[in-house]
C-alpha cells in the first residue's frame, strides 16, 4: 500500500489540476497550452521531489500524472474526436511538459533543464502553426466554430426588431 500513495495522489493531482484548468481552453487554444505545459511541468517536478526519495518510480509518478490529465480528455475525444480537433495540440504539448519534466529531475543538470525550456517554449509557439499549415480543413473548421459560437451568443435581431403595435381596448 505504501507504493500505491504516490500514484495515487499524483493521479488525483493531476486529474484535479486538469479540471480546474480546462476551461482556459474555451478561450484560447494557445494559453492553455502554455497554461498546461507550465503547470504540469511544475507538478510533475514537485510529485517526483517530494515522492521519488525511496516511495515510488520516476516512471510511476511520470506515468500517473499523464492518465490523470488525459483520463477526462480521452473519452471527450472519443465521442466527439472531429469536433475537438483543433485543440489536439493542448494534450500533446501538455504530455510532453511532463516527460521533459521527468527527464530534468532524473539528469538533474542545469543543460537538460535549458534544453527543456527551449523545447517547451518551441512547441508553444509554432505547433499551432505547422498544425495548420499542415491540416488547413481543421484551421477552418476552428473558424466556422468560433463564428457559429458568436453569433449563437448574439441575440436574434429579427425576433427583436419586428415593431410591435399596442392595441388600446375601445371604451363601450
Amino acid at each position: 500500500m505504501l507504493m500505491k500513495k504516490p500514484l495515487i495522489v499524483s493521479f488525483v493531482a493531476s486529474l484535479t489540476l486538469f479540471l480546474a484548468t480546462c476551461w482556459i481552453g474555451q478561450s484560447s487554444i494557445p494559453i492553455a497550452g502554455w497554461t498546461g505545459s507550465i503547470l504540469y511541468f511544475l507538478l510533475t517536478w514537485f510529485l517526483l521531489n517530494t515522492y521519488t526519495p525511496g516511495q515510488s518510480s520516476i516512471r510511476g509518478i511520470t506515468t500517473a500524472v499523464v492518465v490523470g490529465r488525459l483520463a477526462v480528455e480521452i473519452p471527450l475525444r472519443i465521442v466527439n474526436f472531429s469536433a475537438l480537433i483543433f485543440s489536439i495540440l493542448v494534450p500533446v504539448i501538455v504530455v510532453s511538459a511532463i516527460l521533459l519534466a521527468a527527464l530534468c529531475f532524473r539528469e538533474k543538470t542545469r543543460i537538460t533543464l535549458l534544453l527543456s525550456a527551449i523545447v517547451l517554449i518551441l512547441m508553444n509557439l509554432f505547433s499551432e502553426q505547422v498544425f495548420n499549415d499542415i491540416f488547413p480543413q481543421w484551421h477552418e473548421y476552428e473558424q466556422r466554430a468560433k463564428d457559429r459560437q458568436q453569433t449563437s451568443l448574439q441575440p436574434d435581431k429579427q425576433k427583436y426588431s419586428q415593431s410591435t403595435t399596442i392595441v388600446k381596448p375601445s371604451t363601450l
